[in-house]
């Protein structure tokens, strides 16, 4: 009998967890390859390897990078949209307000902006584009040569105005007393339109203002050079003479002595007086001759100082209006603060959410009162309370029956029960009042006694019944 050889060594596990391959010679093992057979025969088997390409990897064998990717799953290309998508909601939800704040202040800058950019609005004013401005005149004068200087008080005038020059004074009405002299003191020729009669004593005297006539279209009827070269032109309104300061006077378009436009010499100087400022206007420069007409008076001196006077203010002193502390737009930069301050109040007030109707009980039974004030003194173990609320609640019904006072004293309510009752007295009071009872506080002091409690209930409710019923 030949000796069986040696075990040969156990192969590697399988790809798939299964034994290893048999050995050359021996039968398949479970855990491996047997050896071959004969006392000679040496272990020579090998661990073997799967046959190249039908190999297999298990998952055992699976890389722990490849395990962790196949367990994770396939990638989400919108996973982290979607996550990303309550954090963009709460950045929105923190940020829209602000925006908005910042939206509406840069709105109402930029209207504020256009606003005090836009062009100085005022009746006869040479900067004006209103259908009552002059700047087409004024416009139309550079073009021809003439040096327009615009000037908003007599200080700014005084400081343009010299022998070859001429004044153009528009709503004269604005200035002050004190401008109104030192305006009569300075050189130079004078075009002033539609003034008062005050201005008129003090700029232009021997002319002085003698009824109204409404805008039509006349013709000149003079010999002044400036009319007769515009031929007819619409004019109106106030309706002047002259007197014997005005020298040289020429009244032009005249309607029965009176003439709405006079030109005179007075006080070493021409002065030239329009009734209506209408021929100086946007709107009707160019209505019939009204532009040759202004133009022509106006061309006669290389520098025009037009002189429309702002509004006085308080206190302001002559010559130079009060400087303004506060830019042009001041008000409604201050709107835009107090908008920007309302906002950011309603952002951060407090709010409070929509009232929330609640169904209360309206009705409580008396049963559920009385339990709960019982489990209030059970638990409070406030038996000799509990008595003396039973002792209370029965005298306080008693004492109407009675024809007692609330106020009556214990031995009244005591003979008044025996007489309706027949009882003896002294046991009435130790029902109403405890004496010798054994519900008393030193007894229930150590605890309360639901028996003797029972006991008076009972007793007091009988009690009661018999006084009812006599």
């Amino acid at each position: 009998m030949t000796p069986t050889g040696p075990t040969g060594p156990t192969g590697p596990t399988g790809p798939t967890g299964s034994s290893g391959p048999t050995g050359p010679s021996g039968p398949t093992g479970a855990g491996g390859a047997n050896g071959p057979s004969g006392a000679t025969a040496e272990p020579t088997a090998t661990p073997a390897s799967p046959p190249a390409g039908t190999a297999t990897l298990g998952p055992a064998d699976t890389p722990a990078t490849d395990r962790t990717a196949e367990s994770a799953g396939p990638a989400d290309p919108g996973g982290t949209h979607l996550s990303n998508r309550p954090r963009v909601r709460r950045l929105w939800t923190a940020v829209r307000l602000p925006a908005l704040i910042i939206g509406l202040v840069t709105i109402g800058t930029v209207i504020s902006a256009i606003i005090a950019g836009q062009p100085v609005r005022g009746t006869y004013d040479p900067q004006s584009v209103d259908p009552t401005g002059s700047r087409a005149l004024a416009q139309i004068a550079r073009e021809r040569g003439v040096n327009v200087v615009v000037a908003r008080n007599v200080g700014q005038a005084a400081r343009s105005l010299g022998p070859n020059t001429l004044l153009v004074l528009a709503r004269g009405e604005r200035l002050l007393d004190a401008d109104a002299k030192r305006l009569a003191t300075l050189p130079g020729d004078r075009l002033l339109i539609d003034p008062s009669a005050e201005l008129l004593r003090g700029l232009a005297p021997g002319i002085t203002p003698s009824g109204f006539a409404r805008p039509q279209t006349l013709r000149p009827a003079c010999d002044l050079p400036a009319a007769q070269a515009a031929g007819q032109a619409r004019v109106g309104g106030d309706l002047y003479t002259a007197g014997a300061k005005a020298q040289q006077a020429r009244l032009c378009y005249s309607t029965g002595g009176e003439a709405p436009l006079v030109q005179a010499r007075t006080a070493g100087r021409t002065v030239t007086v329009f009734g209506s400022g209408d021929p100086f206007t946007n709107r009707y420069l160019d209505d019939d001759g009204n532009a040759a007409l202004t133009l022509n008076l106006l061309d006669d001196r290389p520098t025009v100082v037009w002189l429309v006077p702002d509004l006085p203010r308080a206190g302001s002193a002559a010559g130079e209006q009060e400087p303004q502390l506060f830019p042009p737009a001041f008000d409604v930069i201050m709107l835009e603060l107090a908008l920007v301050v309302l906002l950011t109040a309603l952002w951060r007030v407090r709010r409070l959410g929509p009232v929330v109707r609640e169904r209360l009980p309206v009705i409580v039974r008396a049963s559920e009162t009385t339990e709960g004030r019982g489990r209030l003194y059970l638990s409070r173990r406030a038996g000799d309370r509990a008595a003396a609320a039973l002792r209370q609640g029965t005298l306080d019904r008693l004492l109407p029956r009675l024809g007692l006072a609330r106020g009556a004293t214990q031995i009244e309510v005591v003979n008044g029960v025996a007489a309706r009752t027949g009882r003896d007295p002294g046991r009435i009071a130790t029902v109403l009042y405890g004496a010798g009872d054994a519900v008393t506080s030193s007894n229930l002091a150590r605890g309360p006694d639901d028996a003797a409690l029972v006991r008076l209930a009972d007793e007091l409710d009988t009690l009661e019944r018999e006084v009812r019923q006599s």
